[in-house]
């Protein structure tokens, strides 16, 4: 006997199961970060929504993305997962706990290799 589990990525909103290429939407609002898998309708309704108050509005501070420098690929994340014993899918969303322990190692071997740089400091 076979088990077969299959995992289907659905709208947070409407639970619409969702196509393999869609991609969560990011937002900010009041210093909070949000992110929502969405329909491709439910994408195009929360912009058109959004648009009359995006184009009155002005961009403020950096983007996260120019000041945590570059990110892995979802290929490189799931190599990463493999080899430090996380279970993931062949396809579909990365979890954000996942993400989260690969920035964590990077910047902890991003340290290290600093720290193997500077001479030891002693009396």
């Amino acid at each position: 006997m076979a088990i077969r589990r299959q995992v289907e990525i659905s709208s947070d909103l409407s639970s619409a199961p969702l196509t393999s290429d869609a991609a969560p939407v990011r937002f900010s609002l009041d210093g909070t970060h949000y992110e929502i898998d969405l329909t491709a309708d439910e994408e195009r309704t929360l912009r058109a929504c959004l648009q009359p108050y995006l184009a009155a509005a002005r961009r403020s501070g950096r983007q996260d993305n120019q000041a945590a420098g570059p990110t892995a690929t979802a290929p490189e994340l799931r190599a990463w997962a493999a080899a430090n014993g996380y279970v993931l899918p062949s396809r579909g969303r990365i979890p954000d706990y996942v993400r989260e322990a690969h920035s964590v190692s990077e910047r902890s071997a991003s340290v290290a290799g600093i720290l193997d740089l500077l001479e030891p400091v002693g009396p």
